[in-house]
């Protein structure tokens, strides 16, 4: 059972690397690692509320000084409702290396369809580029079968000198 999330984003990974397709868009090249955590199959009450058809825009939690190395804000479900759009944009002078995002994908009545931990880097056309302080990378990434909507939080941040940041800290 431990290899199966290993396979999967290996795959995943050269899925991303593989082609795909091309929307040319500034951040199409960049990919993304995933590691799948929990699969959960869940059912709301009647009393829980549906989801809208354009969810508001979140962002990641706050340090306890206030200041986030990273801000990431959902955007919501695509007009095409295959994808969600996020955007990341880096507040910190530390070097970042790769930000940790917990996906959580749920069905039209709000059941958890995959909950995953996406390793976010920035490769562009298979070569890793450098995360730079004051600029936002706009990303959209293809919904799972039976998904119509996400949550997208930050999870940490990883630096180039080893360090992690933590959501909650």
């Amino acid at each position: 059972m431990k290899l199966l999330p290993g396979c999967l984003a290996l795959t995943l990974a050269l899925a991303a690397c593989g082609g795909g397709r091309d929307d040319n868009k500034a951040s199409a090249g960049n990919t993304t690692t995933t590691q799948k955590t929990t699969e959960t199959a869940t059912t709301n009450t009647a009393a829980s509320p549906l989801a809208t058809a354009t969810p508001s825009a979140t962002t990641s939690p706050a340090t306890a000084g206030g200041e986030r190395p990273v801000e990431v804000t959902y955007a919501g479900v695509t007009p095409d409702k295959e994808s969600i759009a996020y955007k990341i944009k880096v507040n910190t002078e530390k070097h970042v290396s790769q930000v940790d995002l917990n996906m959580r994908y749920m069905d039209e009545r709000g059941g958890v369809v995959e909950e995953t931990t996406y390793a976010w880097q920035n490769v562009v056309k298979s070569v890793r580029k450098p995360i730079e302080k004051g600029q936002t990378y706009e990303r959209e990434d293809p919904l799972p079968e039976g998904a119509a909507r996400a949550e997208v939080t930050l999870k940490r941040v990883i630096f180039k000198d080893g360090t992690r940041w933590e959501a909650g800290q």
